[in-house]
């Protein structure tokens, strides 16, 4: 099945799509800007939709059929319908939706740092020895104010660590005000 004019339906010859820029369509002149795997103007590769056979490994996302590529940033078995040709190599349907697209710089994004969880355990784990939070207490006001639009994580979390924290970090801030005004 061929993609189609939003506006006119008619089908996009394979020059209009996946471009950089709006290009118009050919029936009816509407600038677009369409993107459509790669694999839907493939013409029929070796094993690209055969059944799988005892001892053969099959695709992680249809176990029916044949792998032909295996995923550069996870290492999953693809079939030739899921692999996607990128910058890093042979990439899966999964990795390419947890492309960092805020760098601008296309790499993939394995790993983030859950500064809630950071700016907790800067609160926290001072108040065992409580000579460190004298450091610790104003740091995690710097973490928690400097990170508290970060994305927290490739899964969605909730944000009440970073008030927790602070709310912590101010209670050991006045414990050591107060310490200090009675010395």
């Amino acid at each position: 099945m061929r993609p189609t004019c939003p506006k006119c339906r008619a089908p996009l010859p394979p020059w209009a799509l996946n471009t950089d820029v709006p290009v118009p369509c050919p029936a009816c002149g509407t600038p677009q800007a369409t993107r459509a795997f790669p694999a839907l103007f493939r013409q029929g590769r070796a094993g690209a939709g055969a059944a799988l056979s005892e001892g053969e490994a099959g695709c992680f996302f249809h176990p029916a059929r044949r792998a032909a590529a295996v995923c550069s940033a996870c290492g999953r078995f693809l079939c030739s319908l899921c692999e996607i040709q990128a910058k890093e190599g042979v990439v899966c349907p999964s990795c390419l939706a947890g492309r960092d697209l805020d760098t601008g710089e296309g790499e993939f994004v394995s790993r983030r740092s859950t500064y809630d969880h950071v700016v907790m355990g800067i609160a926290v784990l001072p108040m065992l020895a409580i000579w460190p939070t004298i450091i610790t207490a104003p740091l995690t006001w710097v973490v928690a104010l400097k990170h508290w639009r970060s994305p927290i994580s490739l899964v969605r979390t909730s944000r009440w660590r970073f008030p927790a924290a602070l709310a912590i970090a101010t209670l050991q801030m006045a414990g050591w005000t107060v310490f200090f005004i009675l010395i």
